[in-house]
């Protein structure tokens, strides 16, 4: 039965307390039809409910409220310890109202509006693959991780979805009343929560709380343990009531989930089935941070180091003091040094309060003020920066549970990243190879000094950040562990299932990372456009065929197309070829390139040097003696492929089928790859005699990778006998070697024996 909410508490529509708030019903004329009229009233009473209800949270989930005011008939429903915290609120509300009166949104990366939810038709019944979120913070930078985010990598693994505003939730509770799975973000307990909880019960399906900092342990609520309190002029006693009516929402929640360890730590002492879904970015983050990489690259250095420090609100002065001192060392002996702190587009309100630091404040000159930016376009920011600074206090329980995306953000940018060792920070980053955790004032002076003295170390470790960071942040592996968990949270067979795949993707062995040869570049041009494809043609003596393969890459049908040539130290005049043709046909792409292998490396690391050169989502190995036809790149996820030469039929023709592999490679190097993918299997691998691709495709299998299937042909593969096919991989002998050792490599691999 549908609830109305009134007093804090959820009654049914029938009851005498709900008559007496009620006008008397209109007495039916003759000839009314008595169900229908009742049924049209009580429609009225329900929309009328609604309405209140939604501007009664209007008011109780604005943050204001929430931190000074925090919702005041819940008196009777918590247990006395609770109610103990909560006295006092209203008085001191008004002393945090006049501390907060006329701040901005303490955010750098605040978005400037939170967009509205699009517009759905509710349907009847619920659809089983249907997850709704409710964002209890819509104009908070963690509504685009927690919210906008994770409904785009629900719909990405197949559910529909999509997300609703605490404030709207009482008109569109239709629309609840469907969802297998409703997962509420950092929304305080009030009657909307009382009520989606009534629908959640009555539905018997699943109400998940969604967390991102350890705001429900009213303990924590204290000065020594969150510096805003202080910094922010907060009342710790109000912080607490927040914390108390957070921990309440928590409470009603059959499971939650939360971006670390840590945090699942912390809410299983509640009880509570916690799933990890760390923070991540989506495919329009990825491509501003590409864009403004290849920005800064094309800009002219004007010889600073810029050391940035991102932080969101001024409620990080005790965590900037982890670096503080080794920073204003590092300033007092480089007049080239400059600290990057952000504030208000009107430049009145500074995001850390530098007087706090008098080494620092010192020097005013060595400081530049950015105005804060919203989330969106934070990458353009970040990728100013020489090296990103992500200090915490390491030990405190409340910077503990923070995640790893300033880490993160910064690596997508090529920035590299100094930390605090933390849990989540201490996982994510290997000391010196993607990043350097610092945990003494020595630690951050050494790790400073390091990468100021030494600028190619600093492109070294953030493009090893980059790479590292592409799968496991990336919208592909943040959809399979949202899947996951909403298998979960269901039950049964297909929740033990789900629970086992996912243990096993976190447990295997890492892949490593791509072996990428070393190269240089010979020719280069870059418009500064976007593409969604780049077509990588390794070269090696192909001087006779590599025009024929670029001809055909300029001649397709995608408009903006990247084209990189990697010549893997050919002998011939290959090199001088591809160069020439790119200078004259450098206008038909968005981002063209020739590189140069210094030494020569071999097909498996030539093609690495092609997808790590690649700045689009997906990248299209072109060996240098084949063909694409013209709607190749905008029609391929993998095509058929049809020989020419010596021969004439097609292969690629069957499904995607991974256990088809352990019979022998049916698919063609040609096929599109997420750059993401290649990066999570380690790229491809030097195999003697061949068979390279194959070792790839039943890598992407043994990870769960997907493959598809269009059913057209879209390129040729050359017949000759100059092919390494030819030359090596068929010679006798050879193809008895290199299959022992794609079985030794892959034990589920059976292939028939042919030489």
């Amino acid at each position: 039965m549908t609830a109305a909410l009134t007093g804090g508490k959820a009654e049914s529509l029938d009851t005498p307390e709900i008559r007496r708030q009620t006008a008397p019903a209109a007495k039916p004329r003759e000839g009314d039809n008595v169900a229908e009229v009742a049924a049209a009233e009580l429609a009225s009473l329900r929309r009328r409910i609604a309405e209140l209800t939604a501007e009664r949270d209007r008011v109780v989930n604005s943050t204001l409220w929430r931190v000074a005011a925090p919702a005041r008939a819940l008196g009777g429903r918590l247990p006395e310890p609770v109610r103990r915290a909560l006295r006092g609120v209203l008085r001191s509300g008004l002393r945090a109202a006049r501390a907060l009166r006329g701040r901005p949104t303490p955010v750098v990366a605040a978005a400037a509006a939170a967009p509205p939810a699009p517009p759905v038709q509710p349907s009847s019944g619920v659809v089983a693959n249907r997850v709704i979120f409710v964002s209890g913070e819509p104009h908070t930078p963690g509504h685009l991780y927690r919210v906008v985010r994770q409904a785009e990598a629900a719909r990405a693994a197949g559910w529909e979805a999509w997300w609703i505003p605490i404030q709207d939730a009482a008109r569109r509770m239709d629309e609840i009343d469907t969802a297998a799975v409703v997962v509420v973000w950092r929304a305080t307990w009030s009657n909307t929560m009382d009520w989606i909880r009534h629908v959640v019960r009555k539905n018997d399906t699943r109400l998940v709380f969604d967390v991102d900092d350890l705001v429900f342990r009213t303990e924590l609520a204290t000065v020594e343990t969150i510096d805003g309190i202080r910094s922010q002029n907060f009342e710790a006693e109000n912080v607490a009531a927040h914390f108390a009516i957070m921990q309440t929402s928590l409470a009603a929640a059959d499971a939650a989930s939360c971006t670390t360890v840590e945090l699942a730590r912390h809410l299983r002492e509640y009880d509570k089935t916690a799933y990890v879904l760390p923070n991540g970015f989506d495919e329009a983050a990825l491509a501003l941070s590409r864009l403004s990489v290849r920005r800064r690259r094309a800009a002219q250095d004007d010889g600073l180091l810029r050391i940035g420090y991102a932080a969101g609100s001024r409620t990080h002065q005790r965590d900037f003091a982890r670096a503080a001192q080794a920073v204003a060392r590092l300033m007092a002996e480089r007049a080239n040094v400059r600290l990057v702190l952000f504030e208000t587009p009107d430049g009145k309100n500074k995001l850390l309060d530098v007087d706090e630091f008098a080494a620092i404040d010192a020097r005013p000159e060595q400081i530049e003020w950015w105005p804060m930016q919203p989330l969106e376009a934070l990458p353009a920011s970040m990728a100013r920066f020489d090296i990103n600074l992500a200090p915490l206090e390491v030990g405190n329980p409340f910077c503990e549970a923070k995640s790893e995306l300033k880490y993160f953000e910064a690596a997508l940018v090529e920035v590299p990243t100094i930390a605090s060792p933390t849990g989540p920070l201490r996982r994510a980053i290997r000391d010196g190879e993607t990043g350097f955790l610092a945990a003494t004032h020595e630690d951050w002076y050494r790790a400073l000094t390091t990468l100021a003295d030494d600028a190619a170390l600093r492109r070294r470790i953030a493009h090893a950040a980059y790479l590292d960071v592409l799968w496991p942040y990336g919208p592909e592996r943040r959809a399979e562990r949202l899947l996951s968990m909403l298998r979960q949270v269901q039950g049964g067979a297909e929740a033990v299932r789900a629970f086992a795949l996912e243990l096993a993707r976190e447990t295997a062995p890492p892949r490593g990372r791509p072996a990428i040869p070393e190269s240089e570049t010979v020719f280069a041009a870059d418009r500064l456009g976007e593409a969604a494809v780049t077509v990588i043609v390794p070269l090696y003596n192909y001087e006779n065929f590599i025009v024929e393969a670029l001809e055909s890459a300029r001649a397709q049908t995608l408009d903006a197309l990247d084209l990189i040539v990697v010549d893997d130290a050919s002998t011939d005049g290959g090199l001088a070829v591809a160069r020439d043709w790119a200078e004259r046909n450098q206008a038909r792409f968005n981002r063209i390139m020739v590189l140069r292998n210094r030494v020569n490396a071999g097909l498996a690391h030539t093609r690495n040097a092609g997808f790590d050169a690649a700045e689009t989502p997906f990248v299209l190995p072109l060996d240098a003696d084949n063909r694409l036809l013209p709607t190749c790149c905008e029609r391929t996820l993998y095509p058929e492929i049809r020989y020419f030469g010596g021969m004439d039929h097609v292969i690629g023709k069957v499904p995607f089928a991974p256990m088809r592999l352990a019979g022998g490679n049916y698919i063609d190097a040609m096929a599109l790859v997420a750059k993401s993918a290649w990066a999570a299997v380690g790229g491809y691998v030097h195999i003697e005699f061949g068979w390279e691709d194959f070792d790839f495709w039943c890598r992407f299998a043994e990870m769960g990778l997907l493959g598809v299937k269009v059913a057209e042909v879209l390129a040729e593969y050359r017949v000759h006998g100059a092919s390494m096919l030819h030359t090596t991989t068929d010679v006798t002998g050879n193809r008895a070697k290199v299959t022992a050792e794609l079985e030794l490599r892959h034990a589920w691999l059976t292939v028939p024996y042919r030489d």
